[in-house]
């Protein structure tokens, strides 16, 4: 069967793995982590989208869709949620860079005082 035709499910996207990520300098590929944190984001709104439809169809005991206005309500509640999330790594990364310029800072002046 299609993944078109009606009753089957479609297959949802997969999710990014740390392994699949390249690394570029002392970190990752920025342009592959926004890819993966795009596929993360599609993966996140089929399982929303997923979730409406079950919960409509326990309420009704029937089939349903989840309507327009629903499914763009679940993916505006995502996108704040992945923003939050982008938020949160970019934080962790400017403390840990900021941790790391201080050990460099520190390991200079230890040499300076050696010298």
């Amino acid at each position: 069967m299609a993944a078109s035709e009606p009753g089957q499910q479609p297959s949802l996207t997969a999710l990014p793995r740390l392994e699949d990520l390249p690394k570029s300098g002392d970190g990752y590929d920025p342009d592959k982590v926004r890819e993966a944190f795009e596929s993360f984001r599609r993966h996140s709104a089929q399982l929303q989208a997923q979730l409406r439809v079950l919960q409509a169809a326990s309420r009704s005991g029937q089939s349903v869709e989840p309507t327009g206005h629903a499914v763009r309500m679940d993916a505006l509640h995502l996108i704040r949620t992945a923003s939050e999330f982008a938020d949160t790594v970019e934080a962790d990364a400017q403390k840990a860079s900021e941790a790391q310029l201080s050990k460099t800072e520190e390991e200079v002046r230890r040499r300076r005082r050696e010298q």
